[in-house]
């Protein structure tokens, strides 16, 4: 018996099909994040040198300010501030934060603000 060659994209018939909505579920489950921590935010505020750059009492440093932030600034702007910090410079201050996209995962920037979001 001759048997027909495979081609990229056939299956052979004694494999089941695939349930694509269940793999699809699956797939999604393994990225889904867990809820956003301050307790796991409040130390990435410090590990990323944040802490060296915006104070949390009010001392003017290179960077604005962050008391009582969560009082002046939404959860989408903050997110923006950290991911494309040219996007909008405080006034008084220059150029100087550099980008966390691709260094924060998405994991510790929702803790990251989750922690932002206590300085009321």
């Amino acid at each position: 018996m001759i048997e027909a060659p495979l081609h990229r994209g056939t299956r052979p018939a004694h494999l089941a099909k695939p349930d694509l909505i269940k793999l699809a579920a699956q797939e999604e489950a393994k990225h889904a994040l867990e809820p956003a921590d301050a307790t796991r935010g409040k130390p990435l505020f410090t590990s990323f040198a944040c802490a060296g750059r915006h104070s949390l009492d009010g001392a003017k440093l290179v960077g604005p300010t962050l008391q009582k932030i969560a009082t002046r600034a939404n959860r989408k702007s903050l997110r923006q501030s950290i991911l494309e910090p040219d996007a909008v410079i405080a006034q008084g201050f220059d150029r100087a934060m550099p980008s966390f996209a691709g260094v924060l995962s998405d994991q510790q920037l929702a803790d990251l603000l989750a922690f932002l979001q206590t300085l009321q």
